[in-house]
C-alpha cells in the first residue's frame, strides 16, 4: 500500500518517468494484486488538478460535466501563468457556474450546440490532454480519460492517465475536430460534433511497449471494437458497467459464456433489471437468455457505479489480458450518438490494477470471486458454463 501511494504522489511532482498510471475512488481488494497495489479511495478531481498543475504550455479539457471548486481553481491558474487552455462540454451543462468561471478569467469554452450543430446526443467525453501543443518537446505529454464527470465525488469511477505523445496527438485531433480548428479560440462554422464527426484519427498505439487501441463514437463504431475484443477472451470477462443495452454485445459474451469462459460483472442499480438492460438476459429474466445464468448482480454502493470497463484474462499473462474503459457506456446512444472515447489496453499489469477494484465491488454487491476455478468440475470432457456455476453453487 505505501508503494503505491508513492506513486500516487510520485506522478505529480515529477520523481517518476512512469507511462501509465490508474486510480479508482473506491476501495480495490489488494489480495489480488500482483506486484503492485491499486490506487483506490483517490480523489478523482485531485488526480485532474495535480496534472493541470504539471501544465507548461498547453491543456485541451473536454468534459461532460465539471462542478469541482478545485479543478476550475486549477485551471484558472494555469491560464494565469501563461498555459494555453481550450474547453469543450455539454450543452446542457454550459450555464453551470463553473464554465462561467472559467470564461470570466478569459478561458475560451464551447459546447455541442456550437456552430451548425443540434447538440442532438450528448457530448458525453471526459478527457483531457496535457503540453501536445508545444513544439519542443514530445516527453511530457499526457492524456487522461475515464469515467468521472468531475461531478459527484462519492460515485463508483475511475480515471488512468498515459503519458505518450502519439496518443495525445491522437486524442488532439479528435478535440480540434470538434472545437473547429487548431488556434486557441474556436472557429464555429468548422466545429462537427457527433454524427457530423469523421474517422480521422490514427487507432494503434504502442505505449512502452504496450499495445493500445483507442477509438471515438460515433464515428469510429467503437463498440464493434468492444465486441472483437470479447471475441479474444479464453478464460474471463469482467465488467463494471452503468448502462448495459446493447444486445450485440451481449450475444457474443453469451456465446463466449457458453463456450466456457466466464462472465462476472456488476451493474449500477439504476440499469438493473431495466426494461433494456443486457441484465435481464445474464440472469435468465427475459430476452436472449442465458442457460445458466450468468454470476452478474445490482451494485451496493450508496451512490452510483459511474464505470464503463471491461477486462478480459485478468489472471492469465499469456492469454493477452485486456482492459477496456472510456466514457462509453454500452449502449445505441453510446456507440451511434454522443461523443465519446474508448481505451483498450493490452497489459497484464493494468488488466490486473482493474481486476483488483472490480474484485472489491462484485464482491460487496454479493459475488464471491473466490468461488470461480477453471476446470472440469461437471466430468463433461470440455469447460463449459455449467463446470463454473457448478463450483459457484457447492464451494
Amino acid at each position: 500500500m505505501r508503494y503505491a501511494k508513492i506513486l500516487w504522489i510520485a506522478l505529480f511532482v515529477g520523481l517518476l518517468d512512469g507511462q501509465i498510471y490508474v486510480y479508482f475512488s473506491k476501495s480495490v481488494n489488494p489480495s489480488y494484486a500482483r506486484g503492485e497495489v491499486a490506487n483506490g479511495n483517490v480523489p478523482l478531481d485531485t488526480v485532474v488538478a495535480n496534472l493541470v498543475g504539471r501544465a507548461q504550455h498547453s491543456i485541451d479539457f473536454c468534459f461532460y460535466n465539471l462542478l469541482s471548486d478545485k479543478v476550475v481553481d486549477s485551471l484558472i491558474s494555469a491560464h494565469n501563468r501563461g498555459v494555453h487552455i481550450r474547453v469543450i462540454t455539454e450543452a446542457s451543462h454550459r450555464d453551470n457556474w463553473s464554465f462561467v468561471e472559467l470564461e470570466s478569467h478569459g478561458i475560451p469554452v464551447i459546447d455541442d450546440t456550437t456552430g451548425p450543430n443540434s447538440g442532438y446526443g450528448y457530448m458525453h467525453n471526459k478527457f483531457m490532454v496535457v503540453d501536445f501543443r508545444d513544439s519542443t518537446d514530445t516527453a511530457d505529454d499526457w492524456i487522461l480519460s475515464g469515467s468521472h464527470n468531475l461531478q459527484d465525488p462519492d460515485w463508483g469511477e475511475n480515471y488512468i492517465v498515459i503519458r505518450s505523445h502519439e496518443l495525445a496527438r491522437a486524442y488532439t485531433l479528435e478535440f480540434e475536430e470538434m472545437w473547429g480548428g487548431r488556434g486557441d479560440s474556436p472557429v464555429p462554422s468548422n466545429c462537427r460534433f457527433g454524427t457530423r464527426k469523421t474517422d480521422n484519427t490514427p487507432h494503434s498505439f504502442v505505449v512502452d511497449g504496450i499495445p493500445i487501441q483507442l477509438y471515438f463514437s460515433p464515428s469510429d463504431n467503437s463498440l464493434s471494437k468492444v465486441i472483437d475484443a470479447v471475441k479474444t477472451a479464453d478464460y474471463e470477462i469482467d465488467f463494471c458497467i452503468l448502462a448495459f443495452t446493447r444486445q450485440d454485445l451481449c450475444d457474443t459474451m453469451r456465446n463466449r459464456w457458453g463456450e466456457g469462459v466466464m462472465v462476472q460483472g456488476v451493474f449500477d442499480r439504476a440499469d438493473w433489471l431495466g426494461t433494456y438492460s443486457k441484465s435481464r438476459d445474464m440472469t435468465g429474466l427475459s430476452g436472449n437468455i442465458w442457460v445458466p445464468p450468468a454470476p452478474v448482480y445490482c451494485d451496493s454502493l450508496p451512490e452510483t457505479l459511474h464505470h464503463k470497463y471491461m477486462i478480459i484474462d485478468a489472471q492469465y499473462p499469456e492469454s493477452d489480458p485486456i482492459l477496456i474503459t472510456g466514457s462509453m457506456n454500452w449502449s445505441n446512444r453510446g456507440n451511434n450518438t454522443n461523443d465519446e472515447n474508448t481505451l483498450i489496453i493490452h497489459n497484464y499489469r493494468v488488466a490486473n490494477l482493474y481486476l483488483q477494484e472490480f474484485v472489491a465491488r462484485y464482491e460487496e454487491a454479493g459475488g464471491d470471486y473466490d468461488g470461480y476455478i477453471v476446470g472440469d468440475v461437471n466430468g463433461s470432457g470440455s469447460l463449459n458454463a455449467s463446470d463454473l456455476i457448478y463450483l459457484a453453487n457447492y464451494l
